[in-house]
């Protein structure tokens, strides 16, 4: 997970979840890093997941492109960041789901 995906914490018990998810991060960040290096030098291949959206395009009845989104898969900033370019107004608090309703 990326920690630029997650939302700011709002009370004490998301702050120190934050603070365990920021430190875990760094810590498969590091783990990963001297992974690729040990690899390297014993010559051992290496694989790398990369995640990939899925966008089904689909064409109404004047022939024009409708882009379906799965906002399910979505990170809740995701979200707010497609939100903001579609200059839709929302509540910092509202859930993913609701989020997502605001987009239908």
């Amino acid at each position: 997970m990326d920690i630029r995906n997650l939302d700011q914490p709002l009370n004490i018990e998301e702050r120190y979840l934050y603070g365990i998810n920021v430190r875990l991060n760094i810590l498969i960040e590091m783990l990963s890093s001297f992974l690729d290096v040990y690899a390297k030098q014993n010559q051992i291949a290496t694989t790398s997941n990369e995640v990939v959206e899925e966008v089904t395009v689909t064409l109404d009845e004047e022939d024009e492109v409708i882009e379906e989104i799965e906002y399910e898969k979505l990170t809740k900033a995701q979200i707010t960041e497609i939100l903001d370019a579609k200059g839709i107004e929302y509540n910092n608090r509202m859930t993913k789901a609701e989020l997502i309703e605001l987009l239908k």
